[in-house]
């Protein structure tokens, strides 16, 4: 019987050492203890099948955040396998991802009170059912899971407005400077540009007025997730060519 609870603790401790905890604070990035984070992530192997890597994140107060699951056989990277799931600020269940090997099978998407709201099947990246219901489990009309922002009236009449409201600074023109800035900014639930930043500058004078024709745009279609708008972060690339510019110089 000793050498049996022996056994047992062994196990048990071997358990835990194969399990790694990591504190993360929203301000701070990675901390050292629970009481300094806002959420932490449990990474070790998978109970169901210990060649996959599960990785479950809980807030500070110990609500589930997301679940992951990965697995490498040989690969230089980890791949998703098996279930992933998404959970909203209250802990409750409304994604899950199911993948082999890296390849999506299946997204099932659930309404607040655990009713299923979409239910979509993949064979080899292609959609090969796919179905959508409303609150009182009814069928409604299939809609996608993710929609990305998009300028009203898509890419051409994004351009044109580039192309209407871009004004060259004059000593960059004279200069003959060039290049391309690109702006990354959030469109928010209801369309509007907000926080606005060059992440890939040229030229002061060329990056504040990518900047500015980019704060000034108009409301854009905001993007959705289950056909309910997000915020989502878009980067745009403003070029900057003189050939084309010499008409509109500030």
């Amino acid at each position: 019987m000793r050498t049996w609870s022996v056994a047992i603790l062994m196990a048990a401790m071997s358990s835990v050492r194969a399990q790694d905890t990591a504190f993360y604070s929203t301000l701070k990035g990675r901390v050292a203890s629970l009481s300094e984070c806002d959420q932490y992530v449990v990474s070790g192997p998978d109970p169901e099948q210990p060649a996959r890597q599960l990785q479950i994140s809980r807030t500070k107060e110990g609500r589930p955040r997301w679940e992951k699951r990965t697995i490498t056989e040989g690969r230089n990277d980890p791949v998703p396998d098996g279930i992933e799931r998404t959970y909203d600020v209250h802990g409750t269940l409304r994604l899950e991802r199911e993948f082999s090997k890296g390849t999506g099978v299946r997204v099932s998407s659930f309404w607040k009170d655990g009713q299923l709201r979409r239910l979509d099947h993949y064979a080899k990246d292609s959609l090969t059912s796919r179905s959508c219901f409303k609150p009182d489990g009814t069928p409604d009309t299939w809609y996608p899971l993710l929609t990305e922002p998009r300028f009203k009236g898509g890419m051409d009449s994004l351009y044109v407005y580039l192309r209407t409201n871009l004004r060259y600074p004059k000593k960059a023109l004279r200069k003959d400077v060039v290049g391309k800035v690109n702006i990354s900014f959030i469109v928010d639930r209801d369309g509007k540009i907000v926080e606005a930043r060059v992440v890939r500058p040229v030229e002061p004078a060329l990056d504040a007025e990518a900047l500015r024709v980019v704060r000034a745009m108009p409301p854009w279609e905001p993007g959705k997730a289950d056909d309910i708008p997000i915020p989502g972060r878009y980067t745009l690339p403003v070029v900057f060519s003189t050939g084309a510019g010499k008409d509109r110089a500030d």
